[in-house]
């Protein structure tokens, strides 16, 4: 009777240590996780910092309308790949532009907004990036960060 007292106690203790270790792996997953989609997000708004500085004119503009160019955007490569904006909406005052990129084994949406409200011809960006650490949506443990600019 003791024996089977004493394997119960020890089988009890022994399930128990395994649930913490298994819940430790599984935070610690997490937090890799959560720092590669912060990583891919931080990867794909720097892109768009240098294509709209550098190489300006890659993505949609409302002043672009007042010159009578229809909301034009260009196709540019950020870490060897060419990437194709799309354009989200455009009017008079507004342009949203919208990029993909694939980073390492994660996936980052990338929303660049262009505004001038005020029409004095100075516009203000907003980029919005959101890193995602993996490309399959059904993956069980995909972490989102996001990261956001004005200027």
């Amino acid at each position: 009777m003791f024996a089977i007292l004493a394997s119960s106690v020890l089988m009890s203790i022994g399930a128990a240590i395994w649930n913490i270790a298994f819940r430790e792996v599984l935070l610690s997953s997490f937090g890799r996780e959560s720092q590669s989609a912060f990583y891919v997000a931080d990867t794909a708004i720097e892109c768009a910092f240098y294509h709209d500085f550098v190489t300006t004119e890659v993505f949609a503009t409302s002043s672009s309308l007042t010159l009578g160019v229809p909301c034009a955007m260009k196709s540019f490569m950020c870490s060897g790949v060419t990437l194709q904006p799309t354009l989200s909406s455009c009017d008079a005052r507004n342009a949203t532009s919208t990029f993909t990129m694939d980073v390492g084994s994660g996936k980052a949406i990338v929303v660049v907004g262009k505004s001038d409200p005020d029409g004095d011809g100075r516009s203000a960006t907003n980029i919005v990036s959101h890193g995602q650490s993996s490309r399959n949506p059904l993956d069980p443990t995909i972490v989102e960060r996001g990261l956001r600019a004005n200027y």
